[in-house]
C-alpha cells in the first residue's frame, strides 16, 4: 500500500491510502473484506461493491480502521476513460472533509499515474456537490443517480 495524503480532522489523524487486492494482499482484505458484504455500502450504493484486477482502491483510514473508501475503475483504459466508483463515507466520519480529500486523490492518481483523456463518476445526490466543485460537469440523471465527467488536461 502506498500513502496518498495525511491530514486531521475532527475525528484524529486520517491517512488515504493507495491499495490494490491483487498486490496488498492479505493487508487490503483485512482492511477492506467486510466492506464487500455490508448492508450498509449496498443500500448506500445501490449495490455491492466487487473487486477486480483493474481497480484501485484509496482508503481513508483512521486509528488502523477503514472509514471511507473510493475505487478508480481502469477497464476502459483502452478508451482513455477512468471510472471513479463506490465512493463511500461512514456516517459518523460524513461532513469531515474526508470524502472530498478521497475523491482528490483519485483524479490525482489518474492524472499522474494513468494515460485517461476523461474521468467517468456516477454518484447519488450526496456526491454531486463535491464533484462540481472539482471540476467535473454533469451529463445525465437516472434515478437518483447523476453521471459527471471531467477531461484530463494534460501538458
Amino acid at each position: 500500500m502506498k500513502a496518498l495524503n495525511k491530514f486531521m480532522t475532527p475525528k484524529g489523524e486520517c491517512v488515504i491510502w493507495m491499495a490494490t487486492s491483487g498486490k496488498d494482499a492479505p493487508e487490503f482484505w483485512t482492511l477492506m473484506g467486510s466492506w464487500f458484504a455490508s448492508k450498509e455500502v449496498a443500500e448506500s450504493l445501490g449495490e455491492s461493491i466487487y473487486d477486480n484486477e483493474d481497480i484501485i482502491w484509496t482508503l481513508a483510514i483512521i486509528n488502523e480502521k477503514v472509514v471511507g473508501f473510493g475505487a478508480i475503475d481502469l477497464s476502459h483504459s483502452d478508451k482513455k476513460i477512468a471510472l471513479l466508483n463506490y465512493g463511500f463515507m461512514q456516517k459518523d466520519f460524513r461532513s469531515t472533509g474526508i470524502y472530498k480529500r478521497i475523491l482528490e486523490s483519485r483524479i490525482k492518481l489518474i492524472m499522474e499515474d494513468t494515460d485517461a483523456e476523461t474521468i467517468k463518476a456516477l454518484c447519488t445526490g450526496d456526491s454531486a456537490p463535491t464533484l462540481s466543485k472539482l471540476g467535473f460537469s454533469e451529463k445525465s440523471k437516472r434515478g437518483r443517480y447523476t453521471w459527471f465527467v471531467k477531461e484530463v488536461k494534460r501538458k
